[in-house]
């Protein structure tokens, strides 16, 4: 059960992420207020975590420390430059990549994922 709420969190932060990301990379008149040091924390750090998302669904503790490191770099990169409502704006960016990757740790401490039977003879 724990395996598998990491992995719906995960993969859904991933995806909220992955929705913008490629819509600015077909967006070439954006005229946005962000400077360019914010634009490329954000994507920089929305990719890293997407990255670490990928590699926990196939090794759980590697990836759920990675998460863990750059969740959080996230969240701190939310408060340094979030115009108002910084808590809310660390909760939303990091804080899902964050859990996630505390969910990914204490499963791999449970032990590998169970495997589906072979389908090969009697179980």
């Amino acid at each position: 059960m724990l395996r598998w709420t990491a992995r719906c969190i995960g993969v859904a932060a991933a995806l909220v992420w992955l929705v913008p990301l490629v819509g600015a990379v077909f967006d070439s008149e954006s005229e946005d207020d962000a400077s360019p040091v914010e634009a490329v924390g954000v994507v920089g750090l929305a990719l890293a975590n997407v990255v670490a998302v990928a590699i926990s669904l196939r090794r759980e503790g590697l990836g759920g420390r990675i998460l863990l490191v750059t969740g959080t770099l996230f969240c701190l990169f939310a408060l340094a430059t979030a115009g108002r409502n910084h808590a809310f704006a660390a909760a939303v960016s990091g804080g899902p990549f964050v859990l996630t990757g505390g969910l990914f740790v204490l499963a791999a401490r449970t032990g590998p994922a169970p495997r589906p039977p072979s389908g090969r003879g009697v179980p």
